[in-house]
């Protein structure tokens, strides 16, 4: 959310949005002249819609007390409640009458003995407020509930043109804690068939209820390259049983397989979440006016094992926000950013931490139902987001919007069904600062946050997306608590932590854009990026793909792949995809990749010698790792999207102790392949003579079997393309790399093979020579900043071996 009035730390910021929704307020027909006539003192220029109370507390009680009450009468339809300063008001009703707007300047309690729910158009709680629904050591009662309604009221665009109303809006201090669920979420123990109705789970649970609606992930690999429309295979079954290691059910519609790998060993399955809680905000009307949820500035929050249903109000289309003309509204917005399901939105916390440490806490929650974004961390840091359960919304699940957000740790999470536009490209309406309307589970605008832990399943764009776009200079907070800040160039930092995350049954796995790079012909010197121990199955396109990289290690990697797919020819399977965009100094290191049409498609573009390192060699280092895939290795002639020909510097691809099988079972027409050299002279920005090394040691794990491998188009009597446009190439028309060698040092590949031989799994010319170096080590990890309140880096990745993991 754009500020109208915006501190002077966020000016730049603020002339860029002014800048697009100028242009987006021209292009609207019929934009309104509405007078912005309200005067709040508030943050962000929040209205305070309870300001013209009918009734107020004067004095401390029950709720339902005429006497604590101004009018000497309970709060009726219509009103503009207050609870005043210095009273406190314990809430003990159960009313369906819809009150206009709860101002909390005092204190509110919920009863959290009794069964309770207030309907109300907006919730505010005031800077000095304090909005209780029980607390850590006393939630509401196991056979107790509490219900905030979001009434189904017009929004009132006089007083409140940007839309803040219908709604929570929580300025001050706010305790919401249901009956814990323990497990949030909990993997299944074996696969599940069509028509089960007994789920064996991992963990024991406690606080699950008969009654309560669990969330079951479609976990099939969708074969999406074959003409068939995907058939969604997630359902919500409802419990009626509970023992220690199994729920029952009502019968499941469908089958919900595991992963598999190269030996028909099952060795991922899917997890059953459960969205109940026994405190709840919601919706009156999902399809009417929709609440939403959010929490500003100084605001305290420590929110658990809620519910928050059907809420949030801007959609994945092209956002249309209010504009001003000074105070006048020049457009009544129809698409307002900012009003989401749950928003932490600036929050700068109180200013001395809490016990912990964590500006925020947000644990346990289910948000089920929503029309852009779940979890929204806006410019919001040091906060806890753990063992939530987010579920059916059609932007992304968790967000970080701005960049900006840091030392937040973002753990244990569970995010199903996100089912977006499914563009790949996240940069399509980055001119109006629009975002996140992709389909991705998280969604990260920047670096320098933890993420581990979490669990993904049902997205139709990726996973998990990094995606630094317009992040060199915003504000970082000096230190929890402060709104003191330092200017920060986010592309100069590295992923402060991404570990042991999973993904299953979506289109796409993990994207990064900009990681110590500037997409696309830049990338930066700093320390290195450590993707740790992913695991992601049942992807039907790519696992990772690159948008501009430097200094990326990934350790312990592991993929699986349905191999049933891979029958047809069309459908293309990719592990690590790092292609047609920079990608320098990377490390694959005990990688585990598995029935997929191909495991490694090394960088096509390894620098540019725009970039710092000039013309020193762009490398990839695989190492230690097990391939067992119809291409194990793709190794491609480069080219490059932009920049590219002659700018490309030399590549070196390393490959050691790396042990490759074949997929058992049919493939297509083609052959399997450990290694692939695949001359490919076409595309853009092609550079066919440019020095490209592939050294190979211990091949197969044999100690000693050490070569390197070139193109068959290396060959002394191939005669070099010259008639293929924007190429670079010999200067003479006709010649065979054995005559431009001699005439002009100019060969396919940098150089002349040396040998003829052939190995039957190796595409390309086998021949002795001595391994290339091992690529220099990045800079050892300098702390960029505070650190978050458990920003622990654990001292022992994993193995590569899959694994049945929790």
């Amino acid at each position: 959310m754009i500020e109208r009035t915006p501190s002077p730390r966020r000016a730049g910021l603020f002339c860029v949005a002014v800048a697009a929704l100028a242009w987006l307020a021209c292009h609207t027909v019929g934009f309104a002249q509405t007078a912005h006539v309200h005067d709040s003192s508030l943050p962000h220029n929040i209205p305070n819609l309870c300001a013209a109370a009918t009734i107020k507390s004067v004095a401390s009680g029950r709720w339902s007390d005429p006497g604590i009450w101004s009018t000497k009468r309970l709060p009726a339809n219509g009103d503009l409640v207050v609870v005043a300063a210095s009273t406190v008001v314990t809430y003990d009703r159960q009313s369906d009458e819809p009150l206009a707007c709860v101002g909390v300047s005092g204190t509110l309690k919920f009863d959290q003995d009794l069964k309770t729910r207030l309907k109300v158009g907006t919730l505010m709680v005031m800077p000095e407020g304090y909005l209780e629904i029980g607390t850590e050591r006393q939630p509401v009662g196991g056979n107790a509930s509490a219900e905030i309604v979001i009434a189904d009221r017009p929004i009132d665009l006089t007083n409140d043109p940007e839309q803040y109303g219908t709604g929570l809006i929580g300025l001050g201090r706010i305790r919401i804690h249901g009956v814990p669920k323990v497990p949030t979420f909990s993997r299944l123990t074996r696969e599940i068939a069509t028509g089960a109705r007994n789920l064996p789970i991992q963990d024991r649970p406690r606080g699950w209820m008969p009654g309560d609606r669990l969330i079951v992930p479609d976990s099939k690999q969708w074969a999406i390259e074959s003409g068939r429309p995907y058939v969604p295979e997630w359902e919500t079954p409802t419990v009626s049983a509970i023992s220690e290691s199994a729920v029952t059910v009502d019968a499941l519609k469908f089958d919900h397989p595991g992963a598999r790998n190269g030996d028909d060993t099952i060795e991922f399955l899917p997890h059953v979440g459960n969205l109940s809680r026994n405190v709840i905000v919601r919706s009156e009307n999902p399809s009417g006016t929709r609440g939403h949820v959010i929490f500003v500035a100084r605001a305290d929050v420590d929110v658990r094992y809620a519910l928050f249903k059907d809420l949030g109000r801007t959609t994945i289309a092209p956002l249309n926000n209010t504009t001003f003309s000074g105070s006048r509204v020049t457009n009544v917005g129809t698409n307002q950013l900012g009003r989401y399901s749950l928003h932490m939105h600036h929050v700068v916390g109180p200013q001395q931490p809490p016990q912990g440490g964590y500006q925020y806490t947000l644990i346990g929650n289910a948000l089920d139902g929503g029309l852009k974004w779940g979890i929204t961390i806006h410019d919001s840091h040091y906060g806890l987001v753990k063992d939530n359960v987010v579920y059916d919304f059609q932007g992304v699940g968790v967000m970080t919007e701005d960049g900006s957000e840091s030392y937040n740790v973002i753990e244990h999470n569970f995010v199903v069904r996100v089912r977006g536009t499914g563009a790949e490209r996240a940069d399509r309406r980055q001119d109006t600062n629009d975002w996140g309307y992709e389909g991705s589970a998280f969604w990260f605008r920047g670096p320098n946050n933890v993420v581990r832990d979490n669990v993904a399943a049902n997205t139709n764009s990726f996973g998990y997306a990094y995606v630094h776009l317009g992040v060199k200079n915003v504000d970082v907070p000096k230190s929890a608590g402060s709104d003191k800040t330092r200017v920060t160039d986010m592309t100069l930092l590295p992923l402060r932590e991404f570990a042991r995350n999973e993904l299953y049954a979506a289109v796409n796995g993990l994207t990064l854009w900009n990681v110590m790079a500037s997409c696309c012909t830049r990338v930066f010197e700093g320390p290195e990026s450590l993707i740790r121990d992913f695991r992601a199955w049942h992807i039907s396109r790519y696992g990772m793909y690159n948008y501009g990289m430097n200094h990326v290690t990934f350790d312990g990697w592991v993929q699986r792949g349905d191999k049933r797919v891979l029958a047809n020819s069309h459908e293309f399977l990719i592990g690590l995809w790092f292609d047609d965009y920079p990608a320098r100094n990377v490390i694959v290191r005990r990688a585990d990749i598995q029935n997929l049409r191909t495991g490694i498609a090394v960088p096509a573009k390894p620098g540019d010698v725009n970039d710092i390192y000039g013309s020193q060699p762009g490398t990839l280092l695989i190492e230690d790792s097990l391939l067992r895939n119809h291409n194990n290795v793709l190794i491609s002639t480069m080219y490059a999207v932009t920049g590219g020909g002659p700018a490309l510097p030399p590549r070196q691809t390393i490959i050691r102790n790396v042990t490759f099988k074949t997929v058992s079972g049919p493939v297509g027409d083609a052959p399997q392949h450990a290694i692939a050299m695949r001359f490919r002279p076409r595309g853009n920005n092609l550079n066919l003579i440019q020095r490209d090394e592939v050294s190979v040691e211990n091949y197969n794990g044999v100690a000693g079997d050490t070569f390197r491998v070139y193109y068959l188009e290396q060959a002394p009597a191939f005669v070099i393309p010259n008639n293929l446009g924007r190429v670079t190439r010999s200067p003479v028309a006709g010649l065979t790399n054995q005559e431009s060698w001699k005439g002009f040092g100019i060969a396919i590949g940098g150089a002349v093979a040396p040998c003829s031989q052939t190995r039957p799994e190796i595409q390309g010319f086998v021949c002795s020579g001595t391994p290339l170096p091992s690529p220099q080590a990045p800079p050892r990890r300098s702390s960029p900043g505070p650190r978050a309140p458990d920003d622990r880096q654990r001292e022992q990745p994993g193995t590569g071996s899959a694994g049945v993991a929790k």
